[in-house]
């Protein structure tokens, strides 16, 4: 044990403090400035109390509390005369479920109802959208445009949603963010789907964070916390715990990751677990595991593992059977052996709920009409013949087991474990085209059209030297975002009455022909093959037309 001893005078006295720990410190990441100060009151005789700590503070170091900008916030919402008075007195701001917006602390808003949240996220969407309006005047490029929407805009309201869980009122909020952001982007027609933009560039899109899926994505950190060992660093971990435990009735988190569903309604009311509910129920389904120790097994709901055997009638039908019905309920825990007993009797189980379930699962009690699934049933002791020779298990030492057989697929031949998840990877995981993207192409697909091109020809394309706003246009082409006659006819067939094209008056106007169909142009993609030299590649009209159609396609 380190041990540090610092000394000073106070009052002509010689004061020696010991501060001492065991625990290594955390690694730091970053470091960050801030220079307000948050404390915790808990009645209004305190306030002279802490006035006295922060005079002796100032002497010390030379440095002066602004105690005008204080701000007196109620934990609870509720107005209280006695706070209410002392902010009276000293000129200080009361702040409750009353008060008109959220107090702003280190970035993130601290509120009591949704409308003071709605009235600080206005305010953030109102900058957000007040900087997209500069930014469009730089006219930057797609590719320009996609990584400043990256670095500058949405990187605004990355601190603010890994606090802020999500909500009617923030569910809201991101919608009308993502248009902001859509808007800066494709201010042209015909527009680009939000998921194509949101595509990595080697698939053809600028490789844009899709906000609504970040929002989810930055609350997987307090996820993957709950899959290491407990930390005496990290209280937020064993607050989620705790309150999974008030708002459940349950001891183990671990049906909350098995069955997220099953707990949504429960945990609804607290916004923090109701938005890890949901994040929960879009990873992919964790599965029991043949490498848990079967003390694990005890935590599971009856509904969810219990099934029938055919030809055999159940006594009961174990998907109607309360959630709050475990497996523990019909079994327990033989610490002197390492085993989970499935046979001996408990006064208990004279429930006329769980009497029948215990002898459904007892083979030595006549046909089994229930079982657990193959890697429960095979570590549960579910006949006296196996009481003695079921192998030992150990207990249960951590919040959770091991959970490595847990992954996210990153494509067809790799897959990633969710503790250690990177945003991303799960944003494409979410993708909507993530099946057309992870897997090998071939015929017959219909694919859309910027998904023909191979990651290697993007790859090319956003490689090419050519002037930075001359992407745009290419992008689009490639795209079959070009508003020809046949799209403008379809969409305001009153102003375009025909998808004739203008210039040879019998051919629709489709993209092809817009672009290299039309034996009129021919002119000009002549001119072109001049311009770049290529005579020698294209050395007549015939190869020219040639040339340019395989070109396009």
């Amino acid at each position: 044990m380190d041990v540090s001893k610092y000394t000073w005078m106070q009052d002509g006295c010689i004061l020696v403090v010991e501060i001492s720990g065991s625990v290594a410190p955390p690694p730091v990441k970053i470091l960050s400035y801030a220079d307000d100060l948050e404390v915790f009151l808990s009645s209004p005789e305190e306030w002279s109390v802490l006035l006295s700590v922060l005079d002796l503070y100032g002497r010390a170091s030379n440095a002066k509390v602004n105690i005008s900008k204080t701000v007196l916030v109620s934990l609870s919402g509720v107005s209280h005369s006695a706070w209410v008075a002392l902010a009276d007195s000293t000129g200080l701001q009361w702040h409750d479920a009353h008060s008109r917006g959220a107090v702003r602390y280190l970035g993130y808003p601290l509120y009591h109802t949704e409308s003071q949240l709605q009235d600080y996220l206005d305010g953030v969407l109102v900058k957000v959208q007040r900087h997209s309006n500069l930014l469009k005047q730089r006219n930057l490029s797609i590719r320009g445009a996609g990584l400043v929407a990256n670095s500058l805009l949405l990187s605004k309201v990355y601190h603010l949603l890994r606090v802020v869980p999500g909500g009617g009122v923030t569910a809201s909020w991101l919608k009308s963010l993502t248009k902001v952001v859509r808007e800066y982007l494709v201010s042209f027609r015909p527009g680009v789907a939000w998921s194509t933009l949101c595509l990595p560039r080697k698939f053809g899109g600028v490789g844009l964070v899709d906000i609504a899926d970040q929002s989810l994505a930055l609350h997987l950190v307090y996820l993957q916390r709950l899959l290491r060992p407990p930390s005496p660093n990290d209280f937020v971990s064993s607050w989620l715990v705790y309150a999974f435990q008030v708002y459940t009735g349950h001891k183990s988190i671990l049906p909350w990751f098995c069955f997220p569903g099953l707990y949504q309604s429960r945990v609804s009311s607290v916004p923090v677990l109701k938005h890890l509910g949901k994040l929960l129920l879009r990873l992919p389904k964790l599965v029991p595991s043949s490498g848990w120790s079967a003390r694990w097994f005890l935590d599971l709901p009856l509904c969810s593992v219990l099934s029938t055997v055919p030809s055999v009638r159940p006594p009961r039908n174990p998907s109607s059977l309360d959630p709050r019905f475990l497996v523990s309920d019909v079994s327990f825990w033989q610490p002197d052996l390492g085993i989970v007993d499935g046979v001996t009797s408990h006064l208990a189980w004279s429930s006329r709920v769980l009497r029948p379930v215990f002898l459904a699962l007892n083979r030595d009690r006549g046909p089994v009409s229930l079982v657990f699934p193959p890697v429960m049933d095979s570590k549960i002791v579910l006949s006296q013949a196996d009481y003695f020779t079921m192998p030992r298990s150990d207990g249960a030492t951590s919040w959770m087991p091991d959970c490595t057989h847990w992954t996210v697929s990153n494509s067809s031949r790799s897959a990633a474990p969710v503790a250690r998840l990177s945003l991303g990877a799960l944003r494409r995981y979410w993708h909507r085209a993530k099946g057309t993207i992870t897997s090998r192409m071939g015929p017959p697909l219909k694919l859309p059209t910027h998904l023909l091109l191979s990651p290697a020809l993007w790859r090319t394309f956003w490689s090419l030297e050519m002037p930075a706003k001359a992407f745009t246009p290419w992008w689009r082409l490639l795209h079959d975002r070009v508003p020809h006659r046949s799209w403008c006819h379809k969409i305001m067939p009153t102003k375009v009455l025909s998808p004739a094209f203008a210039l040879c008056g019998f051919a629709t106007e489709d993209l092809y022909h817009f672009v290299v169909g039309c034996h009129v142009k021919s002119f000009f993609w002549q001119d072109v093959v001049s311009l770049l030299s290529l005579q020698e590649l294209l050395p007549s009209a015939s190869s020219t037309v040639g040339g340019k159609t395989v070109l396009f396609v």
